[in-house]
């Protein structure tokens, strides 16, 4: 029998906390650990969870529910009615399988996310990549390591602050205003679950790749893979290559990279946004990156809301959720903050 449905919203999260208790038992999509964000809230049906954002009209799941496969549509088709009652519009964001045709919703291919079996790498990788990263190990121009937690709870420690000033450096280059929902950036939340890979040149932290658990694949997504604007060539690489060394040690079958939005999308008006809009993100170069890194395979990956809806209507609210502050003055944000820049500055993340 199930409990009847509740709705939590909170901060700090701790083990004994239902929401981290099913996010370890059922987490299976890339976007699993940040059901567990700060600014998350969760509606509970019994055993399953659904973790979302609300915007002002609408309610933005991370993913599908925290559920047994066999239980996510009849979870969310009860979370859409609870949304219903509360007058505002439902839509799951991430999704990484298609929905029924007998269910009430209706299913948007918005882009495709990379996966590697870290058993078989580098097999996947061109020569001239695998002898680059091979170079730049083997001379010691670049060293990866994986960071202690005690470094890590540290503010003090070298690789503490190394990674601190990474992290500011890059929002200080952003051609884009901040933005939450699954990007916002937040690495030392539930820290200890995450791993930390740190790249180091001449004893100076020059970049860093931080993993997050899919637990129920026993899998990593890479949440955040980010370099010093003077780190050396090939420094991304170099992360990349250590983490996958690791999890392949360690037995995990599944890493991803996530999302690479209106990658691979059948939809012509999401192919049209993506070639109007690459000034402001550049999605052609995102892909192209890792695909660089040799996937094992491109899954799909879908937004989903029910079928009497429009698309275009699911698109603008997801959005908003990653734009708190409202998609105008995100608009306003991002061009103060380009004019503050001046020209384009060296890009510090991997996506950009």
């Amino acid at each position: 029998m199930h409990h009847a449905s509740r709705y939590v919203s909170f901060g700090a999260v701790s083990r004994s906390n239902d929401a981290f208790d099913l996010v370890r038992k059922h987490g299976r999509a890339f976007s699993s650990f940040q059901t567990l964000g700060q600014d998350m809230h969760h509606w509970f049906d019994g055993e399953a969870c659904v973790a979302y954002a609300e915007t002002r009209g609408s309610w933005v799941v991370a993913g599908g529910p925290l559920t047994p496969p066999d239980r996510e549509i009849e979870v969310m088709e009860k979370f859409a009615a609870a949304a219903k009652r509360k007058r505002k519009r439902v839509r799951f964001f991430g999704l990484e399988r298609d929905v029924p045709p007998d269910s009430s919703f209706t299913a948007l291919h918005i882009g495709e996310q990379p996966v590697w079996d870290p058993s078989t790498w580098p097999s996947g990788v061109r020569k001239k990549l695998r002898d680059q990263i091979r170079r730049a190990t083997a001379q010691g121009e670049i060293h990866v390591r994986l960071a202690s937690a005690a470094e890590l709870h540290d503010p003090a420690s070298p690789t503490r602050r190394g990674i601190d000033t990474i992290i500011a450096g890059w929002l200080e280059s952003r051609r884009m205003a901040p933005m939450g929902f699954l990007v916002r950036i937040d690495p030392y939340h539930l820290a200890e679950e995450r791993r930390f890979f740190v790249a180091e040149h001449k004893g100076k932290v020059v970049g860093v790749l931080v993993a997050v658990p899919i637990y129920a694949r026993n899998g990593w997504f890479l949440d955040q893979m980010l370099r010093h604007p003077d780190a050396p060539n090939a420094v991304v690489e170099c992360m990349f290559d250590c983490a996958m060394r690791q999890f392949a040690k360690e037995q995990s079958p599944y890493v991803t990279f996530g999302l690479s939005p209106l990658s691979g999308t059948p939809s012509r008006a999401l192919q049209l946004i993506r070639e109007r809009t690459t000034s402001m993100y550049n999605f052609t170069g995102l892909r192209a990156f890792k695909a660089k890194l040799g996937p094992t395979a491109w899954q799909p990956v879908y937004l989903a809301y029910p079928k009497h809806e429009r698309g275009v209507s699911a698109v603008i609210d997801s959005l908003a959720a990653f734009t708190p502050r409202g998609l105008v003055r995100f608009g306003w944000d991002t061009l103060a903050q380009r004019r503050r820049q001046g020209p384009r500055s060296v890009a510090s993340r991997s996506d950009e």
